[in-house]
Parts: structure tokens; C-alpha cells; sequence
């Protein structure tokens, strides 16, 4: 399993393989989990296939991405 890792700009990541790749992230600001699928994104946010806006910016987020 892959350890969770702060994105602090998409462009970093291999946007080609991010559309479907399933994904857990860790909101440090809201205590909270979220899991689900990339189903969009942008500079600032990935969107899952729940409706769920992860915010990569700031906040401390912290994303697992599963193969």
C-alpha cells in the first residue's frame, strides 16, 4: 500500500493516469477521510466520482493514490 503524500500542485502529478485512479485522501482541517474516484481535476482540486471537491492547495491535505 502507498503512503499518503501532500500535493501541493496537480502538475506534479501524472495527469495522464489520474482520470479513474481510485484514491483516499486525508483532510488534516475537517478531521475527515474521504474515499473515491478521480473522475476530474484542475490546478487546485481533484473531483471524485462521489460529487466530493478535494482541495490540493494548502489545508494540508493528504492524498493516497491506489493502482
Amino acid at each position: 500500500m502507498k503512503e499518503f503524500q501532500k500535493i501541493k500542485d496537480l502538475s506534479a502529478v501524472e495527469k495522464n493516469n489520474l482520470i479513474g485512479k481510485r484514491i483516499t485522501a486525508k483532510l488534516r482541517s475537517a478531521q475527515d477521510v474521504i474515499h473515491g474516484e478521480c473522475i476530474r481535476f484542475n490546478e487546485k482540486s481533484i473531483i471524485l466520482s462521489s460529487g466530493r471537491e478535494v482541495m490540493t492547495l494548502g489545508a494540508g491535505t493528504l492524498i493516497r493514490f491506489f493502482d
